[in-house]
């Protein structure tokens, strides 16, 4: 701009103001962000973590143990393509530095998570925030075969590092613990790959390590994990027996033993729902961290208000209903009858479902666990099923039956009474060979028929020869692997041992 001659310098301010005016505006907006921003404490501002490459930080959390120094936890995927194996995790916050630490499983896969621990110098303030870096050392592989612990080998290859800002709260951690666990199978069979093994122990045995809903616990092998799922007495304060379900990586040959490890994580890890989970009425939300379809052979549980894909049912005065668990129900009408069943067909050896409640079951009622095969109702059989080879308990009669177009054929039956809650199993090893489980325990075994197994529908099924209403509440239904000879391996525990 040009002051004219002779033109008033108060006129030339004036415009010059006028012109820049935005530009001081704006100029003074910024500033008073800036201050704004540079007052607020820094506890405020959110929680992060990040790797720059091979890895993705999922969760981290910052606490006190038991002396008093802090301990830093993070949880983080594996995103590079191949296997890495983890010789150490180290980190750098506020100034101290980490004196240990370790990750676990050591070594992982693309996709796999990891959980990394370090101990820290110093003491942490709680509320206070901390922020700093982190560095996992490993050795990377490109993928390859399959035994990754000795085609991978530790080293110090490579470096994975990040940041992080996380505040220290009073959640105490405890330091990992680990016991191996010997599964031996003393049979002439093999137990078979992907095989279901049942791993039971007494949670009081370990409170020291475990936290309070078992959420904690892992299974590994070769440094890798394995899918677990806790079935029953999921609690550290449960005074029965734990039972865990492990799919096992690899067949066990006949007379020999396999070696896998249990690993009681830090008390601040929960249950993922991918490699650990639980059965799902045990569960905050039902089924979320319910991973059973990733543990056994065939898995539903129900969840939600619909039956699951691929199930359908039919019925003679007996209604259904799906409330997180599926319910059937028979009116006060004698006869009247509710199937619900899987319209694909199955191959398995054990079949199992986990009923919550029943009532009245023992006044001429019957809850059915079958194998049928199935066709439209119209075709003369009645309840729409040409054949239905069942496991049942009838009129406190156990039962295994066999119907052929509508025309009953008990096997064999004893008398027992279910209970109110309780497991049932039906297998069908072979020709000739039913056998029939309440709660593991055998009920029945029957090898006086030629009935030969072939692809068939999983079916739950009640009804009544009374007018005495009645139902049962299933949580879940799955199919299993036949164990060698009928035998579960036999799962040894060693000592305890802090990480």
């Amino acid at each position: 701009m040009r002051v004219r001659k002779g033109e008033p310098r108060s006129q030339s301010a004036l415009e010059f103001l006028t012109t820049y005016s935005f530009v001081f505006l704006i100029i003074a907006v910024v500033i008073a962000l800036l201050l704004m921003f540079s007052s607020i404490p820094k506890s405020t501002l959110p929680f992060s973590c990040n790797f720059y490459s091979g890895f993705q930080c999922l969760d981290a959390s910052l606490s006190v143990n038991s002396s008093g120094s802090p301990v830093l936890l993070i949880e983080a995927s594996d995103t590079e393509p191949g296997t890495v194996n983890i010789s150490s995790f180290s980190a750098f916050l506020n100034f101290y530095n980490s004196k240990s630490g370790y990750c676990v499983p050591n070594v992982a896969q693309a996709g796999e998570v990891v959980y990394c621990v370090a101990n820290l110098t110093g003491s942490a303030t709680l509320g206070s925030v901390y922020s700093g870096t982190i560095k996992i050392t490993a050795n990377y592989c490109a993928p390859g075969p399959v035994n990754i612990t000795a085609n991978c080998a530790k080293g110090s290859t490579y470096t994975y590092t990040g940041n992080i800002r996380v505040q220290a709260t009073k959640f105490v951690l405890s330091n990992s613990y680990y016991l191996p666990v010997n599964i031996t199978n003393n049979q002439s069979y093999a137990a078979p790959a992907h095989f279901q093994q049942m791993i039971q122990f007494l949670p009081h045995n370990y409170t020291v390590a475990e936290s309070p809903d078992l959420g904690n616990i892992r299974f590994y092998y070769g440094g890798k994990e394995l899918y677990s799922w806790c079935e029953s007495n999921c609690s550290s304060s449960s005074a029965g027996v734990a039972t865990f379900w492990v799919r096992t990586p690899q067949a066990i040959p006949p007379g020999q033993n396999m070696q896998i490890y249990m690993y009681f994580l830090p008390k601040s890890v929960q249950y993922d729902g991918v490699y650990a989970g639980e059965a799902p009425q045990l569960s905050p939300t039902y089924g979320e961290y319910d991973n059973g379809a990733n543990v056994f052979n065939n898995y539903w549980n129900f969840a939600g208000t619909a039956l699951p894909s691929g199930f359908s049912s039919l019925a003679s005065g007996g209604t259904y209903s799906v409330n997180n668990g599926l319910t059937l129900s028979v009116p006060a009408t004698a006869y009247d009858w509710i199937h619900v069943f899987t319209t694909s067909q199955y191959t398995p050896a054990i079949i199992e479902s986990y009923v919550s409640s029943q009532t009245s079951l023992g006044a001429r009622g019957e809850y059915d666990l079958a194998y049928t095969t199935v066709e439209p109702a119209s075709s003369g059989t009645g309840s729409g099923f040409q054949t239905d080879y069942r496991f049942d308990d009838w009129n406190n009669n156990s039962r295994i039956a066999y119907d052929d177009a509508g025309a009953s054929g008990v096997i064999i039956q004893s008398v027992f009474t279910l209970p109110t809650a309780f497991i049932i199993s039906g297998s069908w090893p072979a020709t000739g060979n039913e056998i029939l489980k309440l709660n593991y325990a055998n009920q029945l075994s029957a090898t006086n028929t030629s009935i030969t197994y072939a692809d068939a529908n999983l079916d739950i099924f009640i009804s009544h020869g009374t007018t005495t209403a009645m139902s049962a509440t299933t949580q879940w239904l799955r199919t299993r692997a036949y164990p060698p000879n009928g035998v579960m391996p036999h799962a040894k525990f060693g000592t305890l041992t802090p990480e």
